[in-house]
């Protein structure tokens, strides 16, 4: 609920702290789904039918996706403009 309400007030211009900790909060929403969907994929018993198994292949595979792309995300938004930012700091002392 919190990060919609997070969403909802950038929409409309307000921006409220608390971006780094949404998106680290989905990464680990990401990973804890892909466990669950491991545990359910490999653990069961009895078998799962084809449309079970498939259906988790299909979770597995879409939160590998969103992991890699909030990721990217990360990387590009907080880790690559801290180095960048540090290095300019850097720079101009010199």
């Amino acid at each position: 609920m919190c990060r919609y309400t997070y969403y909802c007030l950038t929409t409309i211009g307000i921006r409220p702290p608390g971006k780094v900790l949404i998106t680290n909060l989905q990464i680990v929403q990401f990973f804890t789904g892909l466990v669950v969907a491991y545990e359910g994929y490999w653990k069961r018993n009895p078998p799962l039918n084809t449309e079970q198994f498939l259906a988790l292949g299909y979770v597995q595979v879409y939160g590998l996706l969103l992991i890699l792309l909030f990721g990217h995300f990360y990387y590009h938004t907080y880790l690559k403009r801290t180095k960048e930012k540090h290095k300019s700091k850097v720079s101009k002392r010199d």
